[in-house]
């Protein structure tokens, strides 16, 4: 099953991108030194299972971590 979704790690926080056509486009992002983090991230889950839903395809999700 291919992911159509992917939550990009960094240093920094978290980002969520979505598969469209031949590249992905950001649905959003949450700061790990954001007194929102949690708010923010259950805006990415609720983005993510909107576009999942508007599509038809699952809510699959891969994880992209950095080397560092």
């Amino acid at each position: 099953m291919r992911a159509d979704f992917a939550l990009h790690f960094s240093v920094d926080g978290i980002r969520l991108a979505e598969r469209q056509g031949y590249g992905w486009a950001d649905l959003g992002e949450a700061s790990f030194t954001s007194g929102q983090f949690t708010t923010e991230v259950a805006h990415l889950k609720s983005r993510g299972e909107t576009a999942a839903r508007t599509s038809g395809r699952p809510f699959a999700t891969k994880l992209v971590l950095p080397n560092d």
